[in-house]
Parts: C-alpha cells; sequence; structure tokens
C-alpha cells in the first residue's frame, strides 16, 4: 500500500473516531456525574445521622448545595465545587486585571498552579470549619479522631471534584454546569416531595416568572452597529458587536453561592480562633439568609459580581483596541478613546440592568420568606428554577455546536 493510501485511510479512521463526537461527550458525562453522584452517596465517618432526622432545609442550605454537595453536608462532596469556583474566579480576577495593567499575560502552566494552590487553602479552611459543624456520634478521644479523618475526607473530595470538572470540560459537555445542575434537580427533587402543594404554589409562580425572564435575558441581544473598512456590499450594514442583555450569564449568582460559602467559612473559622469576640459572633450568628443582614450581603455581592464580570470578561479595551488595529470603528463613534469610553458605559448600563434583575428575582422570595409568606424550605426554590434556566440555554447551546460539528462528513 503506497503511503497516500495510508494517510488517507488513517485521515478516514480519525474522522470516523469524531464522527459521533455528541453521543462520545454525553456518555463520557453521564459517566462522570454517575461518580459524583455516587460520592454524594458516601457519608463522612462518625457521622449521627439520627441528628439530622428532623434537620428542616432552610434557604441557606438548597442555595449551598447547587455549588455543594447533599443538603447537610454529610458526605465526601459536602463541599463540592465552592473552592474550585471561588479559586478560579479569584485567578481570573487577576490575570485579568494584570493584562489591563501591566499588559502582561500569565501562561496557562502558572495559571493552572495558582488555581490548584488556592483550592488547596479554601478546601483546607472550609473543611475545617464544615469539621465544626458536623455531628458525629462520638466523644472524647474517638471524636477527636473522626475529626481529623471526616477533615481529610472532605478536602480530598474537593480535589476528586476537581479532577472530575477537568475531564468534564475537556471530554464531556456543560463542565462545572453539569454537576450544577445535577445539584439543583436533587434539591428541586427534595424539596418538593416534602412540601404540601399548597406551599408550592406562590415559590413555583414565583420562579416560573424568574425562568421566563431568564431565557429572555439570555437571548436577547443589544447590537452596536460596526462600519467595517473591508465590506462593502449589501451586508455591510449588518456589521454588529453583540451584548447579551445578560452579559454574564448565570455566572454571578453561581459564584456569589461560592462567595458567601467562603464568607461564612472564613468568618466561622475565625470565630473559632477568637471565640470571646462577641461582634464576631453576632456577625456569624447573621450570616444566613434567614437574617435581613445575610440577605443584604448575598444580594449586594450578585449586584458586585456582575458588574465585575462583565467588565473584565466583556474587556472594552481589549474590545476597542481591536477595531482600532482593523481599522474598522462604530458607527458615529470616534476610533480609540471614545469608542473605548460607548462600549464601556453599553457593559456597565446592561450589567447594572441584569444586576437589578437578578437580585430582584433571588431577593424577593428572601423577602417573602422573612414574612412568613414562603417556608424556609421553598425560599429558594424560584432561584434554582431560574439557574436551572439559565444553564440548560449555555449547555444547550454547547449541544448545538457539537450537532453541527458531528454533521459535516468526510471530504475523502
Amino acid at each position: 500500500m503506497s503511503n497516500n493510501a495510508v494517510e488517507v485511510q488513517l485521515k478516514t479512521e480519525d474522522f470516523n473516531v469524531k464522527e459521533h463526537l455528541v453521543a462520545q461527550k454525553i456518555a463520557y458525562s453521564v459517566i462522570i456525574l454517575l461518580v459524583y453522584i455516587i460520592g454524594r452517596s458516601i457519608p463522612l465517618v462518625g457521622i449521627d445521622f439520627k441528628a439530622y432526622e428532623d434537620m428542616e432545609q432552610t434557604a441557606e442550605n438548597i442555595i449551598l448545595q447547587t455549588i455543594g454537595g447533599d443538603t447537610f453536608k454529610r458526605s465526601i462532596f459536602a463541599l463540592g465545587i465552592a473552592p474550585y469556583m471561588t479559586a478560579t474566579l479569584l485567578v481570573s480576577f487577576y490575570t485579568m486585571y494584570k493584562r489591563a495593567v501591566t499588559k502582561s499575560r500569565i501562561s496557562m502552566k502558572k495559571m493552572n498552579k495558582i488555581i490548584l494552590l488556592m483550592i488547596v487553602i479554601f478546601a483546607s479552611i472550609q473543611a475545617f470549619y464544615q469539621v465544626g459543624n458536623i455531628k458525629f456520634r462520638y466523644t472524647g478521644q474517638e471524636l477527636l479522631e473522626c475529626k481529623i479523618i471526616a477533615g481529610i475526607e472532605l478536602f480530598t473530595g474537593v480535589m476528586l471534584i476537581m479532577w472530575l470538572v477537568e475531564r468534564s470540560k475537556k471530554y464531556g459537555i456543560g463542565g462545572q454546569m453539569s454537576i450544577i445542575v445535577v445539584n439543583i434537580v436533587d434539591g428541586f427533587r427534595s424539596t418538593i416531595s416534602k412540601s404540601i402543594p399548597e406551599k408550592l404554589v406562590l415559590p413555583l409562580a414565583v420562579g416560573f416568572v424568574g425562568m421566563i425572564i431568564m431565557v429572555i435575558m439570555e437571548n436577547a441581544e443589544k447590537r452596536i452597529p460596526v462600519q467595517r473598512v473591508s465590506v462593502y456590499n449589501i451586508y455591510g450594514d449588518k456589521n454588529y458587536i453583540a451584548i447579551k442583555l445578560n452579559p454574564i450569564g448565570i455566572m454571578p449568582i453561581m459564584f456569589s453561592s461560592a462567595f458567601f460559602a467562603l464568607i461564612k467559612a472564613i468568618i466561622g473559622f475565625i470565630c473559632k480562633i477568637v471565640p470571646e469576640s462577641t461582634t464576631l459572633t453576632l456577625i456569624e450568628k447573621n450570616m444566613a439568609l434567614t437574617s435581613p443582614y445575610g440577605i443584604a450581603v448575598y444580594i449586594f455581592v450578585i449586584f458586585l459580581l456582575t458588574i465585575l464580570f462583565a467588565i473584565l470578561f466583556i474587556n472594552p479595551h481589549d474590545m476597542a483596541d481591536s477595531l482600532l488595529k482593523g481599522g474598522d470603528s462604530l458607527v458615529d463613534i470616534h476610533a480609540g478613546k471614545d469608542t473605548k469610553r460607548y462600549i464601556f458605559w453599553s457593559i456597565m448600563g446592561l450589567s447594572f440592568f441584569s444586576s437589578t434583575v437578578m437580585a430582584a428575582c433571588v431577593g424577593v422570595p428572601l423577602l417573602l420568606q422573612l414574612r412568613g409568606d414562603i417556608d424556609q424550605a421553598l425560599a429558594m426554590l424560584p432561584t434554582q428554577t431560574m439557574m436551572m434556566a439559565g444553564m440548560i440555554v449555555p449547555i444547550y447551546r454547547e449541544y448545538k455546536a457539537l450537532k453541527s460539528l458531528d454533521s459535516y462528513e468526510s471530504f475523502i
């Protein structure tokens, strides 16, 4: 067989391997999620299950479950993807800031090392805090041994989840969002199964409205007309920069949960070191979604992250520079600083609108909870519904893109 024939055969075989890309990725994602679900079912050593039998779900437990493991934090995956998400977010902020200020880039290898180091730090802090809140069935020396082993299990669980997320991003569909969807579905199922149908009407109605709003914001966009020097045809007036009405999607709510958990863990960690501080004890007590102060902090974090994400990830400076280098410009806007300023305020306006809408969708059920109109266990049901819609849309888009790629036929 000639070399050309061998080359053609190898290319054809390589295409056949990739021909069913969607099916392969879905199958891989299913395996990853099965491993995650099994891990959520493995209890920490020495857990006192009887102490959890009569515990009720709260808004805080439910929202933290979206990024964590089981509702009452009793499994080896109890910390979930919160340390991973927080570390990734902070490193992203740092690299974006460094790129904007010093014009330098950090290599992917170095960035991954920093992320890993931060995950280790955050996982250690949260594991230490969580062990102090777990109810064990032992006392004395056995209790201390159980706490040490449980802390190691929690830390190891975070490392395993990090590996699962990375594998899912590389070989599966949805990445970390698929794991969050599993958590939401499980929390949704658990909440509804334990609730009286009459009490579900209001939270489900609010959740349905939030879901519709989220779908609209995910698909609506602002189009900024662009005048391109290289396009002189009937389609020349159809060039534009598209910015979603919800520029960053559901990311702020996802990361706000991780940040809220981290803030709570840090405060709890400090309280254990300085137990005599009444101020810190009071802050820790009110750092809950059943308290007006905790709700205010949570809403503020959503506002802050929405705007920061929009400015950092949709960089006005880079967009303006890209247009300038290509000889293009916005219609009726001078190139350079004027373009940068216009894009910046467009992003700021959209992100402020987006953060206001999302904060309202999240805050209204929590305020109704404070008034007693919605049970604590149902207060986050609307937010879960909204998050589910916000994550299904990009996962579906990824599926459609892979499906389109899968539809291409070999040219040979």
